[in-house]
């Protein structure tokens, strides 16, 4: 009784699963259609996108200045030093 009860439930289930939940709707009709670009197209958009940029072209600037910095800040043992006993 039991196993033909879970079987109803899982039918139920599985026939509510497929029903629409939620209504679908398209855009109105007097919808205003986007900016052309270059035209005053999100002005915002543009100064963010630039300022990114100018932050990626110092981050590769200082990313290729960091190969000098860390050969400089090598120090190399002299030839008479005897490494340093543990």
């Amino acid at each position: 009784m039991l196993k033909k009860m879970m079987l109803i439930a899982l039918i139920v289930t599985m026939m509510a699963a497929v029903l629409p939940v939620i209504n679908a709707s398209a855009a109105p009709l007097n919808d205003d259609p986007p900016p052309a670009y270059g035209k005053n197209a999100a002005p915002r958009l543009e100064r963010a996108y630039q300022r990114l940029q100018t932050w990626y072209k110092k981050q590769g600037e200082f990313i290729s200045k960091s190969g000098d910095f860390i050969a400089k800040a090598e120090v190399k043992p002299a030839k008479n030093e005897l490494p340093m006993p543990i």
